[in-house]
């Protein structure tokens, strides 16, 4: 009998743990069988590193998004790297816009000293004859001859002249009247013969008696209309200043002790095909327009530093000589002189090649330039 209970109890025990386990099995498959139902309703991936990656991705683009209000998946292009040329054609494009805001107008103040005058005689006529800091003379035949005050001042690169405002200082009116001589007409060296055949008076220019028995100040006009003038690529605004006034009925002469012009500049991106971008321009320019400069050292041989520097401050003012700086300078140019340069169509290129390897050997032929 107790054998008989023995084999009952295993038996029952065997099938309570059948029982289980199938149990078990059942639970866990409708387990499973919940999540897919939930991963489908949901949209998820069943991966769940691709959950996490996709999650990650949200996340990355809503933060940049929220910062930069760009959107990482509109982003389709981007921007090639420069050369060195164009960056720096880049650097100075902003240069030159930088420079404009802050230096588009030139205000120069020119001071002038008491003038001088002396009697001078032509054809027993006696007249006077004024003369102002050196200033040059000039009278058209027949109307007062006055100093004038050449102006030529260097225009930044890439500006042109937009308008002339003229500010006087103070006028000093000269005691006495005075008679000034008449600008003389210019005569050919010729026979006297040739020049009456040609209608020539062989004596001195006479007055014009409608402008020396005016009453209106001579010159009308206190300056002459700015014009731009090109040398090598710089540009220059040049007009003339009359510093002097003179009433020829009464003969009363005035001159101003200062004048100050203020010169307004506006934007021009024609470049002078004159303009090469070479120093070797840039310094030809600075010494030919060294003026007064140039007259101290051939004047006075012995002239101090000291006196040197303020006369060639006073050239560079005068003429906006720092404007200079302004003008690009081009580095790509080949400074060194050469015997050759084969210029020619790109189909020839090919044909002038032997000639082109024989020449390098001595370097005779340094540039090749295709159309």
């Amino acid at each position: 009998m107790r054998k008989n209970k023995n084999k009952v109890n295993e038996k029952v025990l065997i099938i309570g743990l059948v029982l289980l386990i199938v149990i078990a099995l059942v639970l866990l498959f409708m387990h499973s069988t919940t999540i897919g139902a939930a991963r489908e309703i949901l949209g998820i991936s069943k991966s769940s590193d691709n959950v996490t990656n996709q999650v990650n991705s949200l996340e990355s683009e809503e933060e940049i998004d929220s910062t930069n209000n760009v959107n990482p998946k509109e982003v389709t292009s981007f921007t090639p790297k420069l050369t060195e040329q164009e960056i720096q054609e880049k650097i100075n494009e902003l240069k030159d816009e930088l420079y404009f805001e802050n230096n588009n107008e030139i205000e120069i103040t020119y001071d002038f000293t008491k003038p001088e005058l002396t009697k001078v005689t032509y054809d027993k006529d006696t007249y006077d004859s004024i003369s102002l800091s050196g200033l040059p003379e000039f009278g058209a035949p027949g109307e007062p001859t006055l100093p004038i005050k050449p102006i030529e001042i260097l225009l930044p690169y890439k500006t042109d002249i937009d308008k002339l405002e003229i500010i006087l200082g103070n006028k000093v009116e000269l005691s006495g009247t005075y008679n000034l001589v008449p600008g003389q007409e210019a005569i050919p060296i010729l026979p006297s013969e040739e020049l009456e055949k040609m209608g020539y008076s062989l004596g001195s220019t006479k007055p014009n008696q409608a402008i020396y028995k005016s009453k209106d100040i001579y010159p009308l006009e206190i300056n002459t209309t700015p014009i731009k003038q090109t040398k090598k690529g710089y540009n220059f605004a040049t007009f003339n200043l009359y510093p002097i006034e003179y009433i020829p009925s009464s003969g009363k002469i005035s001159y101003y002790d200062t004048i100050t012009i203020k010169l307004s500049l506006k934007e021009n991106q024609d470049i002078p095909k004159t303009y090469r971008g070479l120093s070797e321009d840039k310094e030809e320019i600075k010494n030919l327009k060294m003026e007064f400069s140039n007259k101290a050292l051939k004047d006075n041989i012995n002239i101090t530093r000291e006196d040197y520097d303020k006369v060639q401050e006073r050239d560079i003012k005068e003429k906006n000589l720092d404007a200079l700086d302004t003008y690009q300078i081009n580095n790509q140019i080949i400074n060194e002189p050469f015997k050759y340069i084969i210029i020619t169509k790109a189909e020839f290129v090919s044909a002038f090649q032997p000639l082109i390897d024989w020449k390098k050997k001595d370097q005779t032929i340094q540039l090749l330039q295709r159309l």
